[in-house]
């Protein structure tokens, strides 16, 4: 089975003067379907220090048209200096959730605005302590976020969270390593067995007692994201066991070891590592593969109705000057 990463850092002892939570730079030249138009990628790096110590994370803003190696970013969003970046996701409003903390709580969860040229604008942020280790984040339409959390619980809270809060309500029973919404507001959530991912649905409006409303079976392979179109399709980025990259699309009705409808995979199709998966408004698939150290993000765009061993229709990446780390993307 492939091993799965998450990266942080170490908190160095004296921090230089970052810039202050959510304050945007432009330059010269939005799993999310809904927002301004525009069509912008969102990504999460964290910024490294002259003496290669992390100072702090930025969500950077690249153009959905970009094409090309070391594009720079057309804005740059800068968190607090005292926390890193772990996970960006979108709420498919125009909204960017980012998750600020160490390996341990306090956590801290911002929202973004995002316009129309990519810059964003922070609205509002709340702050919540945990006994475990954050895994994935989700947001829907109405503002509800989902945190998954290690101990296999879900935490769940309201639009008005503020402050220092503890959650809406706890699910229990889930080790969400990734999660998405739909414009229904239907929580999808990747666990993983022995014998591969499964995706549990669990409907708008759950509670804690809630049961999923459906699961797909993944069998030998290994779910690293998803994210869904307006129609309710489903597409799985991920790897099989023996760590081929593969995009798996299934039907919205899908359930059980339901067979999917198309799989994107092959040389051709430039995905060497199964990292996080977006769909903007236009129906188009964005694929970033992040890389495992300091250096270069690709991004790779295929059309939802790609199937086979097949080219992206375009692919560029991002500048080397970044550490990658945190995870999710995001695109209105």
């Amino acid at each position: 089975m492939r091993t799965r990463f998450l990266f942080f850092a170490i908190v160095p002892a004296l921090l230089l003067a970052g810039c202050a939570p959510g304050t945007t730079s432009s330059g010269i030249t939005s799993s999310s379907n809904g927002g301004p138009a525009g069509r912008y990628i969102y990504v999460a790096k964290d910024m490294p220090a002259l003496n290669g110590e992390i100072l702090s994370g930025q969500i950077l803003s690249f153009p959905a048209t970009s094409i090309g190696t070391n594009v720079s970013p057309v804005a740059t969003t800068t968190g607090p200096s005292s926390m890193f970046i772990q996970m960006i996701c979108g709420d498919g409003n125009g909204n960017v959730y980012a998750l600020y903390g160490d390996l341990v709580s306090p956590f801290s969860v911002y929202e973004y605005s995002a316009s129309p040229n990519g810059v964003l604008t922070l609205t509002h942020s709340f702050t919540f302590t945990a006994s475990s280790t954050v895994s994935s984040m989700a947001a829907d339409k109405s503002g509800n976020v989902y945190l998954g959390m290690e101990d296999s619980t879900i935490l769940a809270f309201t639009p008005t969270a503020s402050g220092t809060v503890p959650p809406s309500f706890i699910f229990r029973g889930l080790y969400a390593w990734h999660m998405t919404t739909d414009q229904s507001g239907n929580l999808y959530a990747i666990t993983d067995s022995g014998s591969g991912s499964t995706i549990s649905v669990l409907s708008a409006g759950f509670t804690p007692t809630s049961a999923p409303s459906r699961i797909i079976a993944c069998p030998g392979f290994y779910a690293t994201d998803l994210t869904v179109d307006a129609t309710g399709q489903i597409y799985v980025l991920g790897e099989t066991t023996s760590s081929v990259p593969q995009i798996l699309s299934f039907s919205p009705t899908a359930a059980g070891a339901a067979a999917p409808a198309r799989i994107i995979a092959g040389a051709a199709t430039g995905i060497n590592y199964a990292g996080n998966i977006a769909i903007d408004a236009a129906g188009m698939l964005h694929v970033l593969q992040s890389a495992p150290n300091a250096g270069a993000n690709t991004y790779l765009e295929f059309s939802s109705a790609a199937n086979g061993n097949i080219a992206p229709a375009a692919s560029f990446t991002d500048p080397v000057t970044y550490q990658a780390g945190a995870s999710g993307l995001v695109i209105y």
